[in-house]
């Protein structure tokens, strides 16, 4: 690639950048349905005709923003492919650190979506990814330790996927007070010996707040 397409595909991702934030803010304040073309390239200080050049409309700004945060979701809390047995294993906190550092890059977004005047339908996805990767690392977790589960995967994995999705909830209503690797180790208790027996060690091992 040229110096020149270099420049213009920074200008592009630039442009598209600008006009995604400036969506999100006015999703935030007024809610999608209110939200009007005009408003976006006001708030972004663009053409319309500049607007039109990325996106068809507002739906499919929503459907594009949507789709790459999904996947980035996704991607940030999968574990490595690997087989049972590998040296591959999944890391518990190595992966809700990453996971959690990717909320924190993208807090605008998920503070919008999972707020009051959020898009109906998205948390549900968001969990809906959680319980996928979830259930996924529960059978290769089985596989690899050869025990049995009682509890059903999907039943579990659907619990903790409401439960993970909660506290990602209360990180970003509370202005992201605790650093992501805190959140990891959190979540990975509770997820770990549930949310009774992971009382005292949270409270006992509660850092001071530390803003990200």
């Amino acid at each position: 690639m040229s110096e020149v397409d270099r420049n213009q595909d920074r200008r592009v991702k630039r442009t598209r950048q600008v006009i995604r934030d400036a969506f999100i803010a006015l999703v935030g304040q007024k809610g999608f349905e209110a939200v009007t073309v005009q408003e976006i390239t006001e708030a972004a200080d663009i053409h319309r005709s500049t607007f039109y050049f990325h996106f068809q409309d507002k739906y499919d700004l929503l459907e594009q923003c949507n789709r790459e945060m999904f996947q980035a979701f996704g991607e940030a809390l999968a574990p490595p492919d690997c087989r049972p047995g590998e040296e591959c294993r999944f890391n518990w906190h190595e992966g809700l650190v990453r996971h959690f550092e990717h909320i924190a890059d993208n807090a605008d977004y998920y503070k919008v979506m999972l707020g009051e005047n959020g898009v109906p339908g998205v948390a549900k996805q968001l969990q809906r990814i959680i319980e996928d990767v979830f259930y996924r690392k529960l059978v290769f977790l089985n596989q690899a330790d050869r025990a049995p589960m009682e509890t059903p995967a999907e039943a579990l994995s659907r619990f903790v996927a409401a439960a993970h999705l909660g506290l990602i909830a209360w990180w970003l209503e509370s202005d992201l007070l605790y650093r992501p690797a805190h959140m990891a180790r959190w979540l990975g208790e509770l997820i770990e010996h549930g949310p009774l027996r992971s009382d005292g060690a949270i409270r006992g091992g509660a850092p001071g707040p530390v803003r990200v």
